[in-house]
């Protein structure tokens, strides 16, 4: 870190004091590479760096194994296969590595120790950085790439079904870390039986099934367990139902503490970073926070999901920003600052159709209403009326080569941008000014009869906040989000 003060000084851009989370060095390198960005090497010192080799020592826990990492560019891609019964909260790996170049310092998200990466879920890779003697840091992506085990199932279609009023769509959704199959229908009528077609891994085979036989189902709680065989290896994977799904956590009532002091006050809603379905736009460098409230019905645990549009200083930069919840992932990039919808991979898996939405809220508009200014991307105050947003859509996923997507698999930001997204239904209710818990609807119009493979829903609380623009000091407060199928 003593090569980065220097080099700050020999800029002139020193750190203001209070602007870093203590002990965090990852925000002292954003700090950093903004401050070296407009500087030219210093001194004529070199500035180039980069890692040679990379190995894994050593994978925790047991059920996870690696095979050898791939340097492409600056990303360095851990290769794993997941035969545990379930997916860990976090995957502990040892790594080690030779740089070449002039390397003086490394810097890395996970903490002081660079040899030690803890992976809280697939979409959240880490960044090592190698600080050079001219002070710019050369910086290297490690993410986990899930590679299929030979104890997965790897595609559950329903070949037929009955009754049909029950309206079961044509596949299962599959979760690799659950290590379920989840069939979802519009209506409970029992018993029901499902013909399925499985595909397993090549050499793998059913212990004490036999392909293509029926699963009868009497009740809606009921549940069929496969066990899959690959060698002297077995798996349990359980066969589930879903009548009239609901979105999980949508009463808002489920929060957990996701950062360290001085930012420990801050909660993120769902129970932990590796269980996250509704998604904020918290970050303790943005600000633009949504924060646990009371909730409509006022009872112990209770909570409602109030979100704030502001304006604040972000990295030293002046920005208008509207708080968002969605479902999905967020990750703040500095890259993306003038670009907010790229920080966010919206939508989770999903096969019905519901007819509306509907919820409790209440908002609040701030004053006075600001759009950004094109040459300064600062807030500029102009006429207007601030107003919040609840869009809601149903899409169907193909990646690149046309496959459809449907089920739990994490996406790289890359893989993300890459998918063809087609809208099956969407609706969207904009929110005006109203001081008491009110009922919402947001009515679905559909406009294609392809499969739905995703649900996105997506609250701001103001609804061109993408746009930097809205009303400093705007509040919208959600709670109890309900899917009706009728």
């Amino acid at each position: 870190m003593n090569a980065i003060k220097k080099v700050l000084h020999t800029c002139h851009l020193i750190p203001v004091p209070g602007t870093m989370v203590q002990g965090s060095k990852h925000i002292a390198l954003l700090f950093f590479a903004i401050a070296l960005s407009g500087c030219a090497d210093i001194d004529g010192m070199s500035d180039e760096a980069s890692i040679t080799s990379f190995r894994v020592l050593s994978c925790r826990p047991e059920g996870i194994r690696t095979s050898l990492p791939v340097i492409t560019g600056n990303t360095i891609t851990i290769p794993y296969k997941n035969n545990a019964p379930s997916c860990p909260d976090m995957i502990t790996v040892e790594v080690a590595y030779t740089t070449a170049g002039s390397v003086v310092d490394v810097l890395t998200d996970a903490g002081d120790d660079p040899s030690t990466l803890v992976f809280e879920s697939e979409s959240a890779p880490h960044e090592i950085s190698l600080i050079t003697k001219s002070g710019v840091p050369v910086t290297y992506t490690v993410k986990l790439e899930n590679r299929q085990s030979e104890l997965s199932i790897l595609h559950f279609a329903v070949q037929h079904s009955a009754p049909a009023q029950a309206e079961m769509p044509p596949v299962g959704v599959l979760d690799f870390c659950s290590k379920s199959v989840t069939l979802m229908l519009a209506r409970g009528v029992f018993p029901l039986t499902v013909t399925p077609d499985i595909t397993l891994f090549e050499g793998a085979s059913f212990k004490d099934y036999v392909p293509g036989a029926d699963l009868v189902f009497q009740t809606a709680g009921d549940i069929r367990t496969l066990t899959v065989a690959y060698g002297e290896e077995e798996l349990d994977w359980t066969v589930r139902l879903e009548v009239a799904p609901q979105l999980p956590n949508s009463g808002f009532d489920e929060w957990f503490h996701a950062w360290l002091p001085p930012n420990e006050t801050k909660e993120q809603i769902g129970r932990s970073a590796a269980e996250l379905f509704w998604c904020t736009t918290n970050d303790p460098l943005a600000g633009f926070e949504t924060t646990k409230v009371a909730g409509e019905r006022g009872g112990a645990g209770d909570y409602a999901a109030q979100l704030h549009t502001n304006i604040k200083d972000v990295v030293g930069i002046r920005k208008l920003g509207a708080a968002g919840l969605f479902i999905g992932f967020f990750k703040l990039n500095l890259a993306y600052l003038d670009d907010p919808v790229r920080m966010t991979k919206m939508g989770r898996p999903f096969l019905l159709r519901p007819k509306k939405a509907v919820f409790s809220g209440k908002y609040i508009a701030g004053h006075p209403y600001y759009t950004q200014d094109p040459e300064t991307k600062r807030p500029v105050e102009t006429p207007g009326n601030d107003r919040g947003s609840c869009r809601m859509r149903l899409e169907h996923w193909t990646d690149y080569t046309g496959k459809v997507l449907y089920n739990h698999v994490p996406v790289t930001p890359e893989e993300y941008e890459a998918i063809t997204r087609v809208v099956v239904g969407e609706g969207e209710l904009i929110i005006d000014p109203v001081p008491d818990w009110t009922r919402m609807e947001v009515p679905v119009v559909y406009k294609s009869g392809l499969q739905v493979t995703h649900i996105i829903v997506d609250f701001a609380s103001s609804k061109d906040g993408a746009l930097f623009r809205g009303a400093d000091g705007s509040v919208l407060t959600v709670d109890n989000f309900e899917l009706l199928y009728d």
